[in-house]
């Protein structure tokens, strides 16, 4: 009955993981990100620092569904498990590769055994043909880098930036 119970908890997880975030039905991934952050933070665990860069860019749907929960999960995880006082959030396009990072201040981990978290944004990741992964000292770090594909209109905006 236990592995039933966790099998299917395991299933809802994955179905609820899989459902669009609301905040991005409505605003892009910026607005998203920094409305996110500033509510957490409000919340009064811990300070949360955005850094993006990402207002000018348009995404595909599944990039911002990923970057949303990657951020989401690691910021939820640092406040959890860590004890966060400060997070600190990183969003930045280069070279045509989007990197996340969220580095917090907490108290990290003797070991980490990756539990539904880790492996649905590693998993997340891979299916963009990125990579993740982490670090744990001075705190916990999850990094992350996606290489973006090109985007309807995508060209156009970039030679707009330029002129």
């Amino acid at each position: 009955m236990a592995a039933t119970a966790r099998n299917g908890m395991t299933e809802f997880r994955r179905s609820v993981q899989d459902q669009l975030p609301v905040a991005l039905e409505k605003v892009n991934l910026s607005c998203a990100l920094n409305k996110m952050c500033t509510i957490m933070a409000q919340s009064g665990c811990a300070q949360i620092q955005l850094e993006e860069s990402l207002a000018v860019r348009t995404l595909s749907q599944d990039e911002e569904d990923c970057v949303y929960r990657t951020v989401q999960e690691g910021i939820t995880n640092a406040i959890r498990h860590g004890h966060a006082t400060r997070v600190q959030v990183r969003c930045h396009i280069e070279d045509g590769v989007l990197e996340v990072s969220v580095r917090d201040n907490g108290i990290g981990c003797k070991s980490v055994t990756p539990g539904f978290g880790l492996q649905h944004m590693q998993e997340r990741m891979l299916m963009l043909g990125g990579t993740f992964w982490y670090e744990n000292s001075d705190g916990f770090c999850i990094r992350a880098e996606i290489p973006l594909r090109k985007t309807p209109g995508s060209e156009k905006r970039k030679q707009e930036e330029t002129v």
